[in-house]
């Protein structure tokens, strides 16, 4: 209850943030062990009622029964506990993958260091548009098919990954991308989203 979280983390003036699951063990711990008994819903109930009613956000101390052990009441700080840090906002991307192989080689991007997904491989993907556009690829591309859809999550983003696969006419070089035999993709390091891209590719009937 955050109620008791709120009411434990002042009495005993424990200054960590309350979100991280050790500290939120430690303090249920700490109630675990000042309870009675008999009867300890009891106990539970008035530190419910306690930090609903007086120990709220902002401390009524003033009319609190127990502010005489309190250790952030003695030290003049219950006003800064407990310490919660807000959670970063969680932002969604829809990217649009594109699959492209010519005969049995297939255009693979490595991210360049100091990004988030530096040394990492992943096919080429297009965000905040509808499709893959026309001109993308310095070559003429045949569409083949729809693969999965894929999700996956790093840092603060949500990511929605919609591949489709396609064949190149011709292999010319795109900057920033390579070309990768069929047989040494396993070998690679992908990001999880695009690693299960690939993985799909082996359910897929593709001929080469």
């Amino acid at each position: 209850d955050g109620n008791v979280l709120r009411v434990l983390a002042r009495y005993f003036c424990i200054d960590e943030d309350i979100s991280k699951s050790a500290v939120r063990q430690r303090i249920w711990s700490i109630a675990e062990a000042i309870l009675p008994e008999a009867k300890p819903w009891l106990v539970v109930e008035g530190l419910i009622e306690l930090g609903a009613t007086i120990c709220t956000k902002k401390p009524n101390c003033t009319v609190c029964p127990i502010k005489k052990g309190c250790i952030a009441y003695r030290k003049g700080c219950q006003e800064t506990l407990p310490i919660k840090k807000k959670m970063k906002e969680i932002l969604a991307i829809q990217r649009h993958v594109a699959v492209v192989r010519f005969k049995d080689e297939w255009l693979l991007k490595k991210e360049v260091s100091g990004k988030v997904m530096a040394d990492l491989y992943e096919f080429p993907y297009f965000e905040g548009v509808k499709e893959i556009p026309n001109d993308a690829f310095p070559f003429i591309l045949h569409f083949e098919k729809k693969l999965k859809e894929q999700r996956h999550s790093f840092t603060r983003y949500r990511v929605q990954l919609f591949p489709t696969l396609w064949s190149a006419e011709e292999k010319n070089e795109v900057e920033g991308c390579q070309w990768v035999y069929r047989k040494k993709l396993s070998t690679l390091p992908f990001s999880s989203g695009h690693k299960r891209i690939l993985e799909s590719l082996s359910d897929e009937t593709i001929t080469y």
